[in-house]
């Protein structure tokens, strides 16, 4: 009989921890329950979206088990919206939002054991000019710090606090338009956080 397959996407990356010990410590726990396939995700250059679609496409998986922060999970579970495969999050990237949203052990053995002692259930995604994004999206000063984050070459908390406090006083509010059913609104918000609306990923908790 075919044991379950399922496919690990690692970010060596993410965070500011050492990952030579990841692939060990996955197999330590879920080995006994199924096959597994690594998927390194090893530039921001690299579509890693399409990698993963393009993996399932070619073979059957139960699920994808993604090891990272918001970045990778956010790219990772693009290519899961409207799929049958189960999403685990490992997290060990330098914010965890969705997986602490989510309440999901920062521990990475701890969130690997959802996988035995967990359950599904179903979460939302958003689309916005035609990007997905899981968790939470912005425009105005988040999104900037985000991006500037995304580019910079340390990872952790201590460089999100730096790309604050340098360009807080330099950021500027924008004029943005927001239009909801038949009524159209302007704000100039200094940042804009964009809530989650719709249904799109199976996902262990």
């Amino acid at each position: 009989m075919d044991r379950t397959k399922i496919l690990v996407v690692i970010n060596p990356k993410a965070g500011t921890k050492k990952k030579t010990k990841i692939e060990q410590q996955l197999t330590e726990v879920l080995s006994p329950y199924a096959n597994l396939d690594f998927l390194y995700w090893e530039s921001a250059e690299e579509d890693i979206t399409q990698k993963i679609r393009c993996r399932l496409s070619k073979e059957v998986f139960e699920g994808v088990v993604v090891v990272g922060g918001d970045g990778t999970v956010n790219r990772a579970a693009r290519a899961l919206i409207g799929r049958k495969e189960f999403l685990l999050i490992v997290p060990v990237g330098s914010g965890n939002g969705l997986a602490r949203h989510l309440h999901i052990p920062l521990n990475i053995k701890k969130s690997l054991k959802l996988f035995i002692e967990g359950k599904t259930i179903a979460i939302d995604v958003v689309k916005v000019d035609n990007e997905y994004y899981f968790c939470t999206a912005g425009v105005g000063f988040d999104a900037h710090v985000a991006h500037l984050f995304a580019n910079a070459g340390k990872r952790g908390l201590m460089t999100y606090v730096k790309i604050i406090l340098k360009t807080f006083f330099r950021t500027k509010s924008k004029i943005f338009k927001l239009s909801l059913t038949n009524k159209s609104y302007r704000y100039q918000p200094f940042l804009l956080r964009l809530p989650m609306l719709i249904n799109g990923v199976t996902m262990y908790l």
